[in-house]
């Protein structure tokens, strides 16, 4: 399984999602139960500031090159455990002096398959 070639910068921000599900009972009650094994899950908004051409290309050819569903491993910032991401989607802005600033999503996923 690929690797994240390249660390964002600490700029970067983390968004967690809880998945449950609720029957609402009446008067005011409801139950609620966790949906699935893996309940909390991890999005980051990462950002790779002021890279030079030849690292820019490097990066974007690794997202290209899973197309966006094909997952990699990346350990977050404060965070010890490599976990697993896809990244769906990217943009690139250039903020002058021949440097490249990538700004990507990435979601974890949790499937088993190598």
């Amino acid at each position: 399984m690929a690797s994240l070639p390249i660390e964002p910068t600490r700029a970067s921000s983390r968004n967690v999602t809880t998945r449950f599900l609720q029957a609402d009972l009446g008067d005011g009650y409801t139950q609620r139960a966790g949906d699935g094994i893996q309940t909390v899950v991890e999005s980051w908004n990462v950002t790779f500031d002021a890279l030079d051409t030849t690292t820019a290309n490097t990066l974007i050819a690794f997202f290209e090159d899973l197309d966006g569903y094909q997952k990699f491993e990346w350990i977050p910032f404060r965070q010890t455990v490599e976990k697993k991401f896809i990244c769906p989607d990217w943009s690139e802005s250039y903020p002058g002096n021949n440097l490249t600033s990538v700004q990507a999503t990435f979601r974890q996923v949790f499937d088993r398959s190598a």
